[in-house]
């Protein structure tokens, strides 16, 4: 028993644990480490693959000493057992289909890629994909180019679909999906400036946190992140954080604030955890 026992941690990494700032980096890390020392749990949530996570943080597997959340939340992984434990794919892949189509003959120039089975699944891999994707290993990914419509025909289980454009785009493609989508089977959210992802209903960041709660057997969870993405799961913790860099929207959305991607913000919501709520 230490200190922090019964406590989750649950951290968003770009914008989050993840920064410009070694130090920044290397202050979470000693952080994490002291707070698994004294008992407390820690995982991560990222809109990620499993592969382009280890892109990016190639020791994730030493980090976190709980499953991880990736793929938005469609998608639980156990470094301990080295395999999935919990998923929740696309069910309606036909009105999926249905989105994609709309949205190529409207913004021919844009992107559409789909996380799937340990592969990145790509219908046209054009330039705005390639810039998308310039900071990853198109090798590690392990994409494959494959019509949209055998896509949709085969067992290959679909766990997101991201779309690539403007922001300006993306919010009109939003509307559009949300008009097509009149049942909500999808969750619809953005990671990043220019991606707006779809999961199934049940396979968001929130559900997959609570999941991991339960799983775990902790008693408070935390979580901590900075985007559009983060702000459900932020919700359903029992206690919501958000660096100060965080979009305003999020920030509005939690009871914690920390210190800044770039000057630790895991570090700084241990130490909040250890002097407020434990």
């Amino acid at each position: 028993m230490g200190k922090f026992t019964g406590v989750l941690i649950i951290s968003d990494v770009d914008g989050t644990f993840l920064s410009h700032s070694s130090e920044s980096f290397n202050k979470n890390l000693k952080a994490v480490d002291k707070f698994k020392e004294q008992g407390g749990q820690f995982a991560f949530a990222t809109g990620r693959d499993l592969n382009a996570l280890l892109e990016v943080i190639p020791d994730a597997s030493s980090i976190a000493n709980a499953p991880i959340i990736v793929a938005n939340g469609s998608q639980l992984y156990d470094f301990a057992s080295e395999k999935y434990i919990h998923d929740c794919p696309v069910k309606n892949k036909k009105l999926l289909a249905e989105i994609v189509n709309i949205i190529y003959e409207l913004y021919p120039d844009g992107g559409i890629r789909f996380s799937c089975e340990n592969k990145m699944v790509i219908p046209k891999f054009n330039e705005i994909l390639k810039r998308d994707l310039r900071e990853i290993s198109l090798d590690k990914l392990k994409i494959m180019e494959t019509p949209l419509d055998e896509l949709i025909s085969s067992d290959i289980k679909i766990y997101k679909c991201v779309i690539v454009n403007t922001p300006e785009n993306l919010e009109k493609i939003r509307k559009i999906s949300a008009d097509i989508d009149i049942n909500n089977e999808f969750y619809f959210s953005k990671s990043y400036l220019n991606g707006l992802e779809a999961v199934d209903k049940n396979g968001s960041k929130s559900q997959a946190a609570l999941f991991l709660k339960e799983y775990t057997g902790a008693r408070k969870l935390f979580a901590v992140g900075d985007y559009e993405n983060d702000i459900e799961m932020l919700k359903a913790a029992d206690y919501g954080a958000a660096p100060e860099t965080a979009l305003e929207i999020v920030k509005r959305s939690v009871k914690i604030i920390t210190a800044g991607c770039n000057d630790g913000a895991v570090a700084d919501l241990i130490d909040i955890i250890g002097r407020e709520y434990v």
